[in-house]
């Protein structure tokens, strides 16, 4: 529900066999058979809906899904450009695809259109995400683009494969597997410390977390309230810990929204209230908190908060770009590369 890119392509689907389904049968037919559907989807959506709305959550649940990520989707833009990117780096790493794209349109298999429409609906749902940054969108499109390369690669080898099809078929596509993977070969086999270093590297604090993670839960109890303030939810699963600050992660916060102020606001006033047991503080520019389009009214007024009540348990810091080591509170050095802070609610 978070990121409903999935919206154009679904409506897509159900428009066109809609249709088919009311050429294909009578009017009373047609009404009653999609009646059923739309009141089966309607009364599933509302069980789905009911504990939302029983517990008075619907005003956040509709500003999360359609408010939010509007804000979410604007900040990006409506350029071309990042699709055009996605586009180059797919021809530069699978050109296969473009020749088979290409056999598509020439061939014009039967419901040709029904698959183009779909890849296009996709794109409508992905064409302004920033480049390499958020790549996993893109996945959505995969399907749709397996479907048209399986067609015209069948069609392909039924046309020219002879008595051979079936080898040459394997033989040709475990060819093109090797080429798709071999851009990503080194990844393959790196442990996933390893593979997080080499994909997020150590300015997003993934590696880190659940050690920082342990050190909470040595803290704290099951039952307290803890609070992460930066974007590593990870955190509260790793340590069994919860907050009952709505925000689990801070990334709302820094966009640049009529909602940001709002938001922060918020976070503050239920810090000062709630009294979490303790807090991890996140330093790195790519959390969610600093470096980014946050106010420093908020940031001055959580780290004057943290520092009048709370005292230092430990931090993570980091040796170099590969290996790191974690230092109790009183050694920290404010000139070492520190990625995670952990805080302890000071004793009465």
């Amino acid at each position: 529900m978070f990121k409903p890119i999935v919206v154009p392509i679904v409506a897509l689907i159900f428009i066109i066999w809609l249709v088919e389904f009311v050429r294909k049968n009578s009017w009373p037919k047609s009404i009653s058979r999609v009646g059923i559907i739309l009141l089966g989807g309607v009364g599933t959506a509302m069980l789905i809906m009911l504990p939302i709305i029983r517990g008075g959550a619907w005003k956040y649940f509709w500003q999360e899904v359609v408010v939010f990520n509007s804000y979410y989707v604007a900040q990006y833009g409506y350029s071309l450009t990042n699709l055009f990117e996605y586009v180059k780096s797919f021809l530069l790493h699978w050109p296969f695809l473009a020749v088979l794209f290409i056999v598509f349109i020439l061939i014009r298999p039967e419901r040709w259109w029904f698959y183009l429409a779909c890849l296009l609906a996709v794109l409508v749902s992905v064409y302004n995400v920033p480049f390499l940054a958020f790549g996993h969108y893109y996945i959505v499109l995969m399907p749709f683009l397996m479907m048209i390369c399986g067609i015209s690669f069948d069609a392909l080898m039924s046309r020219h494969g002879g008595n051979h099809k079936t080898g040459l078929s394997i033989g040709i596509l475990v060819s093109m597997i090797v080429v798709m993977l071999a851009p990503s070969q080194k990844l393959l086999f790196l442990s996933p410390r390893d593979l997080n270093l080499e994909i997020y590297t150590k300015h997003n604090p993934f590696v880190e977390s659940r050690l920082v993670a342990d050190k909470l839960a040595a803290i704290s109890k099951p039952e307290d309230n803890v609070f992460v303030l930066g974007s590593e939810s990870q955190i509260y699963s790793y340590s069994n810990r919860s907050s009952d600050i709505r925000f689990n992660v801070t990334f709302p916060l820094t966009l640049n929204t009529i909602k940001a102020k709002e938001y922060q606001e918020e976070v503050l006033n239920d810090l000062y209230k709630n009294n979490p047991r303790a807090i991890v503080l996140s330093l790195r520019p790519y959390s969610g908190l600093l470096g980014q389009t946050i106010s420093e009214e908020f940031v001055k007024k959580s780290f004057s908060f943290i520092e009048k009540s709370y005292d230092l348990v430990g931090s993570y810091v980091w040796l170099d770009d590969r290996d790191g080591y974690w230092v109790d509170g009183p050694d920290t050095n404010p000139n070492d590369d520190v990625s995670l802070m952990l805080f302890v609610k000071k004793s009465l």
